[in-house]
């Protein structure tokens, strides 16, 4: 019977340098030899090339703002323009800024206020995620708690420093069952993986996850790997328990 691999990037199969943690590649093809699907929930806002050599059944963007399936975008929840321009008019001074937005190609790095606002910017343009970076912690947690009450928005932060937007819908668990769903696979059949505060949410919604390293976010996993480099091992356990082999 088939299922869901849903595995985190950065941090848990992916080494510094761009390097594939040894022996992942082979793990992930074994599990589609059994009949799992594999997907890749990353918050990078560009597309990989490493993805795509993987060759995983689908991968996401921008946590789950977008959401890949054999190259095909399935879905891209967005933030809208009225949103965008309240996060940064809430933003502290001297914040680091960014609006993320694909189909310009690039992130957008500005300062708010700008001397070039929302509506100059390109038609049709998509704003799928802000970032906020500041020194001041407490200024920080100030800001995030304004976003945090902003309409159909969901905030995340994985470091005391900074905060993500993205829209409703966009994190790495609803992500997770966005391909799920796709694929016709149920909840009940899916394992994650992960390291950070942001795949907390894939925690809550697979079956079985398997957490990377010691985040405190991370505390409630079916299974544990020290570092990356023990993750093939720990997910080819987790392969005998569900494939038999």
């Amino acid at each position: 019977m088939t299922g869901l691999l849903a595995l985190d990037l950065d941090g848990t199969i992916l080494l510094a340098g761009e390097k594939l943690v040894p022996g992942i590649r082979e793990e992930i093809r074994a599990w589609q030899a059994g009949g799992w699907r594999v997907a890749i929930i990353t918050a990078r806002y560009h597309r990989i090339p490493l993805i795509d050599d993987l060759g995983v059944d689908a991968y996401t963007r921008n946590y789950g703002a977008q959401v890949y399936v054999r190259g095909q975008e399935i879905q891209r929840r967005t933030l809208s323009p009225e949103v965008v321009e309240a996060a940064l008019n809430d933003a502290p001074e001297r914040a680091r800024l960014m609006v993320l937005t694909p189909d310009v190609g690039f992130v957008q790095a500005i300062r708010w206020p700008s001397d070039r606002p929302l509506q100059e910017w390109p038609q049709g343009c998509d704003f799928v995620k802000v970032l906020l970076e500041h020194p001041d912690v407490s200024a920080v947690q100030r800001a995030a708690e304004i976003w945090a009450a902003l309409p159909e928005v969901t905030l995340i932060r994985e470091r005391p420093t900074a905060c993500m937007l993205v829209a409703a819908g966009a994190d790495k668990g609803s992500a997770l069952q966005t391909v799920a769903h796709h694929f016709g696979i149920p909840l009940n059949r899916t394992v994650a993986a992960g390291d950070g505060f942001a795949d907390a949410a894939m925690l809550q919604r697979a079956e079985q996850f398997l957490i990377v390293g010691r985040n405190p976010a991370l505390r409630a996993g079916y299974a544990f790997a020290e570092q990356p480099a023990d993750v093939p091992e720990q997910l080819s356990l987790l392969r005998r328990e569900w494939q038999g082999y």
